[in-house]
């Protein structure tokens, strides 16, 4: 049977993220002794010929397809030359199975630093694309932490992943923002972007609470998403006052967007509690369909005299 060594430690490969001058370093990795011989060989055979080490690890697989620590050498052996993709895949079977003591700790841990190897060319020109792959990244960390909380190269790289986060996050709410103003015409269309790039804030804010700049992006576009809903009311409410109070058809259809424009001004003081405009506008609206309900009923009974 394959024994673990613990602690040896065959690289430390440091990467950057260069946008955000961040270093996410990866963790230390270990192999089994019988994969590569002795340890100096494998440290060794990883710094000058990763290749080398690939193949070699493959050839042990071949004959031990099944062995847990020889699929985890060959992920270590992918990564080192470069070959994120397999890498990924390696570490992800892994993680689908049942494992020895010790590796699923590691495998989670490499799973995480890998996702993010993956993604790291996307953070700065697709953030969008980008998200799915860092939340892996987040997740796998978090994994880790929770099977060994003393994991340190686990904490440090999930720090650093969720500082990526939260700007992408940050950067998403304002790409949507500049979106909506230029769709200010179109309110729904205005309104569906800024409920979104609300949701990315409020995640953007989850992630370093205590940032006053996070909670400040956050409180404008509340703002933004208020006084949008707010006119969307208005309008509603204007097309209403234009019709035919004495048409029954007519008369329905306002009656239906003076209740849209309620919902909506109550929608902006839920999400901006001191909206004067929304409240205002809440109390106005309600008293015209309060009349346009009674002038109906006075109508109907009019017409019942007749």
């Amino acid at each position: 049977m394959l024994m673990r060594i613990p602690g040896v430690c065959l690289a430390q490969i440091v990467f950057r993220i260069r946008p955000m001058k961040i270093r996410l370093l990866l963790a230390t990795v270990a192999v089994t002794a019988p994969a590569f011989g002795d340890v100096p060989f494998a440290r060794e055979l990883l710094k000058k010929d990763p290749a080398a080490a690939a193949e070699h690890v493959a050839e042990l697989l071949a004959k031990n397809p099944n062995d847990p620590w020889l699929l985890y050498d060959a992920g270590v052996a992918a990564y080192a030359t470069k070959d994120f993709a397999k890498a990924d895949e390696t570490w992800q079977q892994l993680a689908s199975v049942a494992l020895p003591d010790g590796l699923s700790e590691q495998v989670w841990l490499q799973i995480g630093n890998v996702s993010y190897r993956l993604v790291q060319p996307q953070i700065e020109a697709q953030p969008d694309a980008a998200v799915a792959r860092l939340e892996q990244s987040r997740e796998a960390f978090r994994v880790a932490l929770g099977l060994n909380k003393r994991n340190k190269t686990a904490a440090q790289n999930l720090v650093l992943v969720e500082k990526a986060l939260e700007n992408v996050y940050a950067r998403l709410a304002k790409r949507l923002v500049a979106d909506a103003k230029k769709e200010a015409w179109n309110h729904d269309k205005a309104i569906e972007q800024l409920r979104a790039a609300l949701a990315y804030a409020e995640q953007a804010l989850a992630l370093n609470p205590k940032s006053a700049e996070r909670e400040a992006e956050k409180k404008e576009i509340e703002k933004l998403l208020a006084e949008m809903l707010d006119r969307k009311a208005e309008s509603l409410e204007k097309t209403a006052d234009r019709r035919n109070q004495d048409n029954q058809r007519e008369r329905q259809n306002a009656q239906e967007e003076l209740q849209k424009a309620i919902e909506n001004f109550q929608q902006a003081q839920a999400i901006v509690p001191e909206d004067q405009v929304a409240k205002d506008g809440e109390k106005r609206v309600q008293e015209k369909l309060a009349n346009s309900f009674d002038n109906a009923v006075r109508k109907d009974q009019q017409q019942a005299r007749l």
